[in-house]
């Protein structure tokens, strides 16, 4: 009888560690994704500036600037919402379609309908953008 015991506080033991073991697997946690990522290219005379927030409780942004050569700067802001679709991919939702990003071995986050989308986390100051 003693065995037996035994044997099933180690089987406890075991079912628990396993059930609990994909709680920490998760590339992705929330904190570590808050924040602003930045991309930018120059066409021709002209900046492009994408950058993404990502705040707490779904709360996204996009933010599009384009600098001229002239010294004109166009910005626009649109609110979005975003949510975590598994271990290494996010899902940004828009208007009437979403658009989902990867997140790379050395923390970027790279577009997976543009491959040259590569965002950088510049900041984990997403309330500049998004308030609470």
């Amino acid at each position: 009888m003693k065995i037996l015991s035994k044997l099933y506080l180690i089987l406890c033991c075991f079912v628990c560690l396993c059930a609990c073991h994909k709680d920490n697997d998760d590339t992705l946690t929330s904190d570590s994704l808050l924040g602003v990522w930045e991309f930018q290219k120059e066409e021709g005379s002209t900046q492009y500036t994408f950058q993404l927030v990502l705040a707490p409780n779904s709360r996204a942004g996009e933010n599009v600037r384009y600098k001229y050569s002239s010294g004109e700067v166009t910005s626009s802001f649109n609110e979005r919402h975003w949510n975590k679709v598994d271990s290494n991919t996010i899902e940004i939702e828009e208007s009437t379609t979403s658009v989902s990003y990867q997140l790379t071995s050395d923390n970027h986050l790279v577009s997976n309908t543009d491959a040259t989308l590569v965002l950088i986390k510049i900041s984990e100051n997403y309330g500049l953008y998004l308030a609470e």
